[in-house]
């Protein structure tokens, strides 16, 4: 059976070019900025206490501290998003709560 352009194999709806982006973006940006904040933030505690230029050494810890805040903030968002989307993923209804009370008395 010949390959149609923008058909997925199952038949369902072709996804959009960008569907894969957001998705990557939430587990690569807090992985890419805590690996630099953790480099910068050794590179200028190591100048600092080479006693080079307190400049330089300062400026690559100030990167650093702002790194490691980005870290944070986009891994915080990465867990909210995920979370909302489990949550709007949950089945509800009076089913599943039965299936859960049986899974608990078993």
């Amino acid at each position: 059976m010949p390959r149609i352009p923008g058909r997925r194999p199952n038949g369902a709806a072709p996804r959009p070019p960008d569907a894969a982006l957001w998705p990557t973006l939430a587990v690569l940006t807090p992985l890419v900025a805590a690996v630099s904040a953790v480099l910068l933030l050794l590179i200028g505690h190591g100048l600092r206490l080479a006693g080079t230029d307190a400049g330089l050494g300062g400026s690559v810890v100030t990167a650093g501290r702002v790194l490691a805040f980005a870290a944070v903030l986009s891994g915080a968002v990465g867990i909210g998003a995920l979370m909302g989307t489990a949550v709007r993923r949950r089945p509800a209804g009076p089913e599943s709560g039965r299936r859960a009370e049986g899974r608990d008395a078993a």
